[in-house]
C-alpha cells in the first residue's frame, strides 16, 4: 500500500481546485453567481500556498470582471510581490 503524505493531497487537492476555478470563472460572464465561486476557489488555493502568484492574479481579474476595480489593487500588487521574476 502506497501511503500519500500530506504534501502529495495537497498537491492533488490543488489541481482540482484549479480545474473548479477556471470552470467556475469561464462560467461567471454568462452566470453571474459563478464569479463568487471562482473568487472563493482561488482565495483558498491561496491559503494552501500563500507564496504562489498565480491565484491573487486570477483574483485580481475576476474583480476586474466584476467592476470591482479597487478591490482588485490588493491582490495583484500582493501578487506581483509573491512573483519570483
Amino acid at each position: 500500500i502506497l501511503k500519500e503524505t500530506k504534501k502529495d493531497l495537497r498537491i492533488e487537492h490543488r489541481g482540482a481546485l484549479w480545474t473548479k476555478g477556471r470552470v467556475a470563472a469561464a462560467l461567471a460572464p454568462k452566470d453571474g453567481r459563478y464569479y463568487e465561486a471562482a473568487l472563493d476557489v482561488y482565495a483558498t488555493m491561496e491559503r494552501l500556498d500563500g507564496g504562489d502568484f498565480e491565484p491573487g492574479l486570477r483574483i485580481s481579474e475576476l474583480l476586474i470582471m466584476m467592476g470591482r476595480y479597487s478591490e482588485a489593487l490588493y491582490p495583484i500588487n500582493k501578487a506581483i510581490h509573491n512573483d519570483p521574476k
